[in-house]
């Protein structure tokens, strides 16, 4: 799979998500898929799975922002 870079560091993933690319080229990504709250993420190569798969959505205030997971 190849994503489209949006940015330096975010490929688009389709319906609003991206992939978040680390400095050291693996990935954000939920540890095991795991969807319960508060689970670890780790930085882990590209797979392309919904567990690498997160929003990036502006809150009201600028310093801030919500990053959530495409898992359920």
């Amino acid at each position: 799979m190849i994503a489209v870079q949006i940015s330096n560091r975010f490929y688009d993933a389709g319906n609003g998500y991206c992939y978040i690319k680390s400095k050291l080229g693996t990935y954000v990504d939920k540890k095991n898929g795991d969807t319960t709250n508060d689970t670890n993420v780790w930085s882990y190569e590209f797979n392309g799975t919904i567990a690498q798969k997160w929003k990036l959505e502006k809150h009201s205030h600028a310093y801030s922002s919500k990053v959530t997971t495409a898992l359920p």
